[in-house]
């Protein structure tokens, strides 16, 4: 069952395109906005992939909830930013970090590198899904109702990268798979379950109505938070807008404001040809036309 769909990430994208076109930006800082648009868009692509594959296998199973873009932030000023959650009836938390790479090669180690022939080290995602399943484990411990309804669960964190990466992670097949193998992936592990830990589990089966309750006090937890993109990057905050109080001559006159695109105090552009009730009106407001470049414009004669 889905609890929270994915997020609309286009009005962060469009916010930092309007931010590319303001003057007086410095190479530096237009670069910084460029990089975080570039992975903005590439994410939330990648993001709406995967969505659809849990969607898709999972979406209409009693026997499982989903919630995508879950925000949580604890107290102790500790936050995660949970790209997909997948809860079974076994109180099973598969929390989700979906990356949309081309290419990823993960060590032995656990170091990640991206690329093909430059490659470049970066953040190990499943050391990042780590940290946001212990925000997870902590919010559920001190939630009293979760405490209750999940007395037994587990967090089992997991990597799903784009269908179309060429994937290198011998070491972490497990942790490190692709979004539209998951499913299969994960009945296979069920499939290889020993008899003994299924009897073993019994305890923690819930009940299609308990998971339900789960998926509602996990929504409790979201704490979605807007970004200030113009703090992010160092810039100043924003001139207040000045609030241009509508033409008393063009509020007076109800046919004329559907065509007045721009007006000020003693002006207004209008972008039809007024009637001629229209302009005898207008002219008696003491208006006069002008013709400028946009068109013609009625002032206040002096």
């Amino acid at each position: 069952m889905l609890i929270k769909s994915a997020d609309d990430h286009s009005e962060d994208i469009a916010a930092l395109k309007a931010l590319l076109d303001e003057p007086g930006l410095t190479r530096f800082e237009r670069e910084r906005i460029e990089d975080e648009l570039y992975s903005r868009q590439k994410g939330a692509w990648g993001e709406q992939d995967a969505a659809y594959f849990l969607n898709f296998h999972y979406g209409g199973s009693d026997g499982h909830l989903i919630l995508h873009d879950l925000q949580i932030v604890l107290s102790d000023g500790r936050s995660a930013q949970i790209d997909h959650l997948l809860v079974n009836s076994f109180q099973d938390f598969y929390l989700l970090e979906s990356k949309n790479w081309d290419n990823l090669t993960v060590e032995k180690t656990g170091a990640c590198t991206i690329g093909k022939r430059h490659t470049t080290g970066t953040e190990s995602p499943l050391e990042q899904c780590k940290r946001h399943a212990s925000v997870l484990g902590r919010a559920c411990e001190i939630d009293p109702e979760l405490r209750s309804l999940v007395p037994r669960f587990q967090i089992i964190p997991r990597v799903l990268m784009a269908p179309r990466c060429h994937l290198k992670a011998p070491y972490h097949e497990e942790s490190y798979v692709k979004a539209d193998i998951f499913h299969s992936q994960r009945a296979k592990e069920v499939q290889a379950t020993s008899f003994v830990k299924n009897v073993l589990d019994i305890p923690r089966y819930t009940s299609t109505k308990t998971l339900r309750q789960i998926g509602q006090a996990l929504l409790e937890l979201h704490n979605p938070r807007k970004i200030d993109w113009r703090e992010k990057f160092g810039l100043p905050p924003a001139p207040a807008q000045k609030r241009i109080l509508p033409n008393k001559v063009v509020a007076r006159i109800s046919t004329l404001s559907d065509h007045v695109p721009q007006w000020g105090e003693d002006w207004f552009a209008l972008q039809r040809k007024p009637s001629e009730k229209e302009k005898k009106a207008i002219k008696a407001a003491g208006y006069r036309p002008f013709h400028e470049r946009d068109g013609w414009v009625w002032r206040l004669k002096a």
